[in-house]
């Protein structure tokens, strides 16, 4: 699953690239915006991109949804303008990292202020930075609700199993088990 991720956002970057070449070699400017944006807005994820000053340029409806924010207060701000607790996470240096040396960078973390638990994916773009944000807050909560259903089952399990036994057709037993699960 990891290899089919990464190869989606490889896809997703090179159809970008190849349409942004399109657009130079066609009119000698470049269009991009008009070709690829309304390809992005159709993702499920959100997607956004940034300036080499930190300043959003672009940002689907799902990153608004996520943010709690109209798109157009999102653009042209600085993103530790805006959300200055992500100063304080794993993704500011890694985001930072990218910049300096081209290289994707994901991690996850529970954002508080938007009450979810996100995946941001951050490449290299131009002279910026693409990002792509996954809401993982239902597979987390996911998570925590198995680990909890277990933990209970384990404890289930430990206070009812002093005594295990098998019986015979008969009904009587067989074979008795102590402390099965010491």
């Amino acid at each position: 699953m990891e290899a089919s991720r990464h190869e989606e956002v490889d896809t997703l970057l090179r159809r970008i690239a190849e349409l942004e070449q399109a657009a130079v070699s066609r009119n000698g400017s470049q269009r991009t915006a008009e070709n690829v944006f309304p390809l992005l807005d159709q993702v499920s994820q959100g997607v956004a991109c940034l300036d080499a000053e930190w300043r959003f340029t672009y940002v689907n409806a799902s990153v608004a949804t996520l943010t709690r924010m109209d798109r157009h207060l999102l653009l042209g701000s600085r993103i530790w303008d805006l959300f200055p607790g992500l100063q304080q996470t794993p993704v500011y240096e890694q985001l930072h990292a990218v910049a300096r040396t081209g290289v994707c960078t994901r991690s996850e973390l529970f954002y508080a202020p938007w009450n979810a638990s996100v995946e941001v994916e951050g490449c290299a773009f131009g002279s910026g930075l693409i990002l792509f944000i996954r809401d993982r807050t239902g597979k987390k909560l996911a998570e925590e609700n198995s680990l909890l259903h277990e933990q209970r089952y384990r404890s289930l399990a430990a206070a009812t199993s002093a005594i295990v036994w098998t019986t015979g057709p008969d009904g009587q037993p067989e074979q008795w088990y102590l402390h099965l699960f010491d």
